[in-house]
């Protein structure tokens, strides 16, 4: 994977080892927690791959993120 992250403020940094798992090898979701959004919690790999009717709890500020990507 080793996936950049844009940190935010001119801050980035490159996944150096994978997840534990492999996002499909996941169990069925019934809905997603994010507790803030930073790249680093919800990579491109997330963004790709998760089922865009999924639930989503999270913050105002992150929900605005999620809406601009079409994601709520």
């Amino acid at each position: 994977m080793h996936e950049k992250v844009d940190l935010g403020y001119g801050l980035n940094s490159k996944r150096l080892t994978n997840p534990a798992m492999d996002i499909n090898k996941l169990p069925p979701l019934d809905l997603l927690i994010l507790s803030h959004f930073h790249w680093d919690h919800f990579d491109q790999a997330a963004q790709r791959a998760l089922d865009k009717s999924l639930p989503i709890v999270t913050t105002p500020k992150s929900s605005k993120e999620l809406i601009k990507m079409g994601l709520c």
